[in-house]
């Protein structure tokens, strides 16, 4: 099981305060929860939250590895340097993923 606790984002328009939890469950097979899961919190307005879980394969060889592996390269491309705005989330994801397949 993976879990963890992302700081809270903040005051919303709203006055509301957001605060995210990360949990991976292995399901119903026995042995070894071979998921990694990545939260990102961006600064600034709005607000907002980038959750990526990558699925170890329930039980293949070596999944745990190459979910963290994917998960490490993910938050390289992503978190390093500068955030990804809403206008260019979608394509700098998919160059991250682009990445971590190759």
């Amino acid at each position: 099981m993976v879990s963890g606790i992302l700081s809270s984002l903040g005051h919303g328009q709203l006055g509301m305060r957001l605060s995210i939890g990360l949990h991976t469950d292995p399901g119903p097979r026995e042995g070894q929860n071979q998921d990694s899961i990545l939260g990102l919190l961006f600064n600034g307005p709005p607000s907002s939250a980038l959750l990526i879980v990558a699925d170890g394969m329930g039980g293949a060889k070596a999944g745990e590895q190459a979910s963290q592996e994917a998960i490490a390269v993910l938050r390289h491309h992503l978190a390093e340097g500068q955030f990804p705005t809403p206008a260019n989330a979608t394509e700098r994801l998919l160059e991250a993923i682009t990445a971590a397949n190759t």
